[in-house]
C-alpha cells in the first residue's frame, strides 16, 4: 500500500529535496521510517516563507534545521526573505536587521556542504527603492568562496561595504544571475568590480549601479558565452 515508503532511502531523500524544507521536516510525522529522512535531503529550500509569522520564527526554524541536519552534500540551497510587513502585523518587535540576521551563516553552511546552486531572493519590491537610506533587503556581508558552486542566482540582494564580487575563489562557477541588486554604502573607492575567469553565462537586470552615487561598474568575464 505504501509504495513510496518502499523506495530506497536515497530515492526518498531525492524526492524530499524538491519540497520546501519546512514541508520536508513535516514528513517525519508520516511513519517511523520517515523520521530522519529529511536530514539527508540533498537540498535546502527556505521557501514558502509566508507560512511563517515573522522573520524571527523563520530564523529559529532554519537555525534548528542546520543544527540537526546531517552533512549530506547539497545540490541546491534556496533562501527567501520573510516579508517585512508580516512582523508588523503580528506585533513582533523584530528589528530591521532580523530579516537578514543569519543569511551569511546559512550561506556559509550551504557552501560547507558543497552546494552547487545558491539562490537568494528578497521579493518585497518596497525594500529596493533607492530613496531608502536604510534598505531592508537581505544584506550580504561575507564574500562567496567555493570550489563546488556552479550557479549563483541573486534577486533583491544588497551588498555591504565588505562584500566582494571577485569570484576567483569560485573556480567552477559558470552561471551568475543578478536581479534588483545594489550596494548599501554612500561612498566606495573606485568603480564596482565584478570578475570571474570561469563564468560563461552572466545575466544582470534592473541593477541599480547609481544607488548612493555609484555610476559605473567594471565587469571582467573573459570566458563569457552569453
Amino acid at each position: 500500500a505504501d509504495r513510496l515508503g518502499a523506495l530506497p532511502d536515497e530515492v526518498l531523500q531525492h524526492v524530499l529535496s524538491f519540497l520546501p524544507s519546512r514541508e520536508a521536516v513535516h514528513t517525519s510525522l508520516l511513519a517511523r521510517r520517515w523520521r530522519h529522512q529529511w536530514k539527508s535531503a540533498p537540498a535546502l529550500r527556505i521557501t514558502g516563507v509566508d507560512s511563517f509569522k515573522s522573520a524571527r520564527e523563520l530564523n529559529d526554524f532554519v537555525n534548528y534545521l542546520i543544527v540537526f541536519r546531517d552533512r549530506t552534500p547539497l545540490n541546491a540551497c534556496e533562501i527567501e526573505a520573510c516579508e517585512e510587513y508580516e512582523d508588523y502585523y503580528e506585533g513582533s518587535q523584530d528589528d530591521d536587521d532580523e530579516r537578514s540576521r543569519y543569511t551569511d551563516l546559512w550561506i556559509r553552511y550551504a557552501l560547507s556542504c558543497h552546494a552547487r546552486l545558491l539562490r537568494i531572493r528578497d521579493h518585497d519590491p518596497n525594500n529596493v527603492d533607492p530613496k531608502y537610506e536604510a534598505p531592508l533587503n537581505v544584506l550580504l556581508e561575507t564574500p562567496i568562496s567555493s570550489r563546488h558552486l556552479t550557479t549563483l542566482d541573486l534577486d533583491g540582494v544588497i551588498f555591504s561595504r565588505k562584500y566582494s564580487l571577485d569570484f576567483s575563489s569560485c573556480p567552477n562557477l559558470e552561471t551568475i544571475k543578478m536581479h534588483r541588486c545594489s550596494f548599501s554604502i554612500i561612498s566606495f573607492d573606485g568603480p564596482i568590480k565584478i570578475s570571474s575567469q570561469s563564468v560563461r553565462y552572466f545575466s544582470i537586470t534592473d541593477y541599480n549601479f547609481c544607488r548612493y552615487d555609484k555610476q559605473e561598474a567594471l565587469i571582467s568575464v573573459p570566458n563569457l558565452v552569453y
